[in-house]
C-alpha cells in the first residue's frame, strides 16, 4: 500500500509594484550610504534641490549637475524618521496607482512631479530641500480621485485628505513650515489631481483573465492528481475509458 503524498501549492514572493519597491529600494539604498559610508555628505551633494535666487545655495542655472538636481532631489532624505514616514505611504498607495495605470505612466508621473517640484523650488524657495513628500503628496491625490471615478470615496482617504490640505494651506504663507516644505506639497497635489483627470486607467482585457485563470485551474489539477496513489488514479482512468466505449456503442445504435 502506497502512502498518499501532499503536495504543496508553492508560495512566490513577486516583485509585484516594481516601479514603487524599485523607488523604495533606491531612497534605502541611498540613506544607508549616507548615513554609514559617505558621513552624510551624499544627500547633500547629489540629491538635493538648491534654493532661488535668494537662498544660501542658490540654483546655478550653467551648472549641469544642478539639473539632475532637478529630478534626483527626491530619493533624499535628512533622516530614517523623514525616510521611513515617506516611504510607508509610497508602498501603500504606489502599488495600487501602478496597479490601475501601469508602471511606465506611474514612473512618468513620478519624473514629471519631482522636476515641476524642483524648479519651483529653484526658482521660488529660499532653502535646498530633499525628500518624496511631493511625490507622496501626489499619489494622496491621484489615489482618491482613482476610487472617486469608481463612485466610492473610503473614508480613509477622506481623512488624510482633509489632515493633508488643512494643514497645508494653514502653513500656507510661510512656504516652509519646520523644516516641511509647504510648496512642494502644493505642487504635489496638485500634480496628481491633474493626472488623475488626465490618465486613463489600463483595462484588463477578459481573454487575459481567462486565460490566466485556466492556467491556473489546470496548475491545480495537476497538483491534485500528483497527490493522489497509483492505484487511485488508474481506477479513474479505468473509469473514464469504460464510460468513453459505453457512449461510443449508444452512439452506434442510435
Amino acid at each position: 500500500m502506497q502512502e498518499k503524498t501532499e503536495v504543496h501549492p508553492k508560495i512566490r514572493v513577486t516583485y509585484n509594484a516594481p516601479v514603487t519597491l524599485t523607488f523604495v529600494v533606491i531612497c534605502t539604498v541611498i540613506m544607508l550610504l549616507d548615513t554609514h559610508v559617505f558621513d552624510r555628505h551624499l544627500a547633500a551633494a547629489l540629491f538635493i534641490i538648491p534654493g532661488g535666487k535668494y537662498s544660501s545655495h542658490p540654483f546655478d542655472w550653467k551648472a549641469p549637475l544642478d539639473y539632475f538636481r532637478l529630478f534626483s532631489h527626491v530619493f533624499g532624505h535628512a533622516d530614517w524618521q523623514h525616510l521611513i514616514s515617506n516611504m510607508s505611504l509610497v508602498l501603500l498607495l504606489g502599488p495600487i496607482i501602478e496597479s490601475r495605470y501601469g508602471s511606465r505612466v506611474f514612473a512618468l508621473v513620478i519624473t514629471i512631479t519631482a522636476l515641476v517640484t524642483g524648479v519651483i523650488n529653484a526658482c521660488l524657495i529660499t532653502h535646498p530641500e530633499m525628500g518624496a513628500s511631493s511625490v507622496v503628496f501626489m499619489m494622496i491625490m491621484l489615489a482618491s480621485f482613482t476610487s472617486f471615478a469608481k463612485n466610492e470615496i473610503p473614508l480613509s482617504f477622506i481623512l488624510v485628505f482633509i489632515l493633508y490640505i488643512g494643514g497645508q494651506f494653514f502653513n500656507f504663507g510661510t512656504l516652509q513650515h519646520n523644516g516641511i516644505s509647504v510648496a512642494a506639497h502644493i505642487a504635489g497635489g496638485l500634480c496628481g489631481s491633474l493626472f488623475a483627470f488626465l490618465l486613463t486607467p489600463q483595462k484588463f482585457p477578459a481573454g487575459a483573465q481567462n486565460e490566466n485563470s485556466a492556467k491556473q485551474n489546470a496548475s491545480e489539477r495537476t497538483q491534485s492528481d500528483a497527490s493522489e496513489p497509483a492505484g487511485k488514479r488508474d481506477v479513474k482512468i479505468g473509469t473514464k475509458k469504460s464510460a468513453l466505449k459505453k457512449h461510443t456503442k449508444d452512439g452506434k445504435k442510435r
